[in-house]
């Protein structure tokens, strides 16, 4: 897999933001741990602090433009980001409270 990034900008929060292409050997798309480690490697940072926004690949090409946050500290993170968007790109889903049934 090949990583390019095409801009990294400090934001006025305590992240980068971070737009880069990957091109991809495999047949599919790579999932966001993957991504997230080439990140971490390629600008020094630690794989849990960097947020994965989007992944768009693109039609008929084995390459994917995406979106990603590398976060400073853990606790800027945590109260920046959704709790839903944390668990997404640790790879757990979140899960849905229990709905009660009634009976009648």
């Amino acid at each position: 897999m090949e990583l390019k990034i095409i801009s990294e900008k400090q934001s006025t929060l305590p992240r980068r933001d971070v737009e880069a292409t990957i091109t991809y050997e495999d047949a599919t798309t790579p999932s966001r741990k993957q991504l997230q480690e080439l990140i971490a490697k390629k600008s020094h940072g630690k794989e849990n602090l960097v947020v994965i926004k989007s992944i768009k690949p693109i039609y008929g090409q084995r390459e994917a433009r995406f979106s990603a946050f590398i976060y400073e500290h853990e606790d800027s993170m945590k109260k920046i980001e959704q709790a839903k968007m944390i668990l997404k790109n640790q790879g757990k889903k979140q899960e849905k409270p229990e709905e009660k049934k009634t009976e009648g």
